[in-house]
């Protein structure tokens, strides 16, 4: 099971995305950008077809692209929506493009998404354990852990020292949210 993440309503920071960055919606038809942006960071597979034929609920208004000089494409984060609530969903930047600092500004975009379409009570996310520079990325935009499953307190725990003692601004003792109430 994924480790879960929530982040209580706050306006979205503002994105600002290094020279020659940019972020826009995917366009209907653009699909196989969506599935090649992942493949490196969810999917082995290297046939953008076959991968997004798999996925189950993407939908090009939910999609951003990040691009590199207006055509290159450097990354994606999907600001979706699963039962009424607002989820930062496939973060994603292609492996040449990665260390330059554009998660921070991505995932900032998908939230001023959720703003503009006026989800106020929260976002949520889910990752895996692995994953440290991602969620060190999410804890700086404001996620809390959430424990939602027995072993949670645990995972989290490991993660946390792990993610403190490589970046001194993330302290061990995070708040953890209870799922009952979210």
């Amino acid at each position: 099971m994924q480790l879960m993440m929530f982040r209580p309503y706050a306006p979205a920071p503002r994105a600002v995305f290094p020279e020659g960055y940019a972020v826009r919606p995917m366009l209907p038809g653009e699909e196989n950008l969506w599935a090649r942006a992942c493949i490196g960071s969810f999917s082995r597979s290297e046939d953008p077809e076959e991968y997004f034929s798999r996925m189950q609920g993407i939908r090009a208004e939910d999609v951003l692209l990040l691009t590199f000089g207006g055509d290159t494409l450097a990354g994606t984060a999907t600001a979706q929506t699963k039962d009424g609530r607002s989820y930062l969903h496939y973060v994603a930047v292609r492996p040449e493009h990665r260390g330059k600092g554009l998660s921070y500004p991505l995932c900032a975009a998908v939230l001023a998404r959720h703003d503009a379409l006026g989800h106020t009570d929260g976002c949520f996310l889910t990752t895996d354990d692995e994953r440290l520079p991602a969620i060190a990325v999410y804890l700086k935009l404001g996620f809390l852990p959430v424990l939602r499953s027995d072993d949670a307190l645990d995972r989290w725990n490991t993660v946390l020292m792990q993610l403190s003692l490589h970046n001194p601004g993330i302290r061990k003792n995070v708040r953890m949210l209870s799922p009952e109430g979210l």
